[in-house]
């Protein structure tokens, strides 16, 4: 293949994403730098968007799939080597009419191109976290095409039918679609359940194909890509510098592997990147809450030793949500005053315990969401907030070392309103907070495992 014909097919390829809406930040540089080097290269471009412009019609017309396919092989067919003469005395002055005729059917394109397809939505922004570029919030549309660029913190998506990812910084992940995402850099923790089945993580070294589990990968420049199982089993395929399959391994839970397409190697190893020490305030700051909506946040720091008292931990507006105490189990049942009355909590079974804890004099969070809403992966036993319940229970679901408020007010007020919603696994509140009672904290005690 000539270079011309290269370089054509990768202008194709980028223009394609383009059109697609997935074109990230990368490809955009590689993009426009063939754009300014050679005008010839923009001739191949008008080819492709040409094209493109005139197939928008069709495809706005309920045209099949195969529209798509039609595109690629017009724009192939339109591409001839001997084109390159065109290039010839003449290429200068007509280099100006090309850009403005590709800077008219561009902004065609974009004002007829539909918005890029929601992927998804984001369900946990820890406190804390800081990106490169565009920052993200909680209840968020993910758009297929979109980059998640993490410096600090981490952050949580549900994408597609059935995976959840966590993204711990520093990371970088692009949306290709709702069944799989890029990682250039960081780690990613995936849970993807029955109908998540088949989603992907694809890195530079490889393809890691979910096949009904919970695993994570890590990439860098130095170790390739890192993958451990542990739950269910995945297929991770090493790949070569053109994208063909080079090693296939079949991972189990308590397995990892190293793949490197720089040194064409993929084996089962004891993984050199510490999956657990990187996952570990994740961990701690989620605890079992499997959504974040509204005004609730987790905390991307160290939640064990907290300030909880009056202006000891300023919440910016939100309501930081603290994991506490996990699998307490009493001897013998015990009755405690909630919210909603007196819950008896049967001996031997397991709590797991959450503080919802807001300190701040705006209640900004509060007026633009409305509310805050937590969903767990079990039942809700009882929601606390009095002082006086609060005060009780500290002892024994507060969290060692952890400073809790001793003065009156902590609790919640009257015109605060919580409740148990959905299934009886999710909690909704929305905290009316004021000069005089800017502090608020309740207690929330899920079915835990001992």
């Amino acid at each position: 293949m000539s270079e011309r014909s290269e370089r054509a097919r990768e202008i194709y390829q980028l223009a394609a994403e383009m059109c697609s809406g997935t074109l990230g930040p990368e490809s955009n540089e590689r993009l426009q730098n063939l754009l300014r080097s050679d005008v010839a290269a923009v001739q191949d471009y008008l080819e492709y968007l040409d094209v493109h412009a005139g197939l928008l019609g069709l495809a706005e017309a309920d045209t099949p799939p195969a529209v798509g396919r039609l595109l690629n092989r017009a724009v192939v067919e339109r591409h001839r080597p001997e084109r390159a003469e065109w290039f010839g005395p003449r290429v200068f002055a007509a280099g100006a009419a090309a850009v403005v005729a590709a800077c008219v059917v561009v902004a065609f394109v974009f004002r007829a191109e539909p918005v890029a397809p929601s992927a998804g939505s984001v369900i946990a922004v820890a406190a804390g976290t800081a990106f490169e570029g565009d920052a993200v919030e909680i209840e968020d549309v993910v758009r297929v095409g979109d980059v998640l660029a993490l410096t600090k913190g981490f952050l949580s998506i549900e994408i597609g039918p059935g995976a959840t990812l966590d993204v711990v910084a520093p990371a970088k992940v692009r949306v290709l679609s709702d069944r799989a995402v890029w990682l250039g850099r960081g780690l990613i923790a995936a849970a993807v359940g029955p109908a998540g089945h088949g989603f992907e993580v694809r890195t530079d070294d490889a393809v890691i194909v979910d096949l009904g589990t919970r695993f994570q990968v890590h990439k860098d420049e130095s170790y390739g890509t890192q993958l451990r199982v542990t739950e269910g089993k995945v297929l991770a395929t090493l790949k070569d510098d053109d994208g063909r399959d080079v090693k296939r391994l079949e991972l189990l839970a308590g397995q990892s592997s190293r793949l490197d397409r720089v040194t064409a190697s993929a084996d089962k190893i004891d993984t050199l990147f510490d999956f657990d020490a990187a996952y570990a305030t994740v961990s701690a700051a989620k605890g079992d809450v499997r959504k974040f909506s509204g005004a609730a946040k987790p905390l991307s720091g160290e939640i064990v030793g907290l300030d909880l008292r009056v202006s000891g931990l300023d919440t910016r507006g939100y309501a930081y949500v603290i994991p506490e105490a996990r699998g307490v189990v009493f001897d013998e049942a015990v009755t405690l005053a909630t919210l909603t009355g007196e819950v008896t909590v049967p001996a031997g079974l397991a709590i797991d315990s959450y503080l919802v804890h807001f300190d701040n004099e705006q209640s900004k969070a509060f007026e633009e969401n409305g509310y805050g809403r937590l969903a767990f992966g079990s039942d809700v036993v009882a929601v606390i907030g009095s002082d006086e319940a609060l005060a009780a229970t500290d002892p024994r679901f507060g969290s060692p070392g952890t400073r809790y408020e001793t003065r009156p007010s902590r609790g919640t007020e009257a015109d605060d309103d919580i409740s148990v919603v959905g299934d009886g696994r999710s909690v909704k509140f929305d905290l009316r907070v004021d000069a005089r009672f800017r502090f608020d904290e309740f207690r929330v005690l899920v079915v835990g495992a001992p």
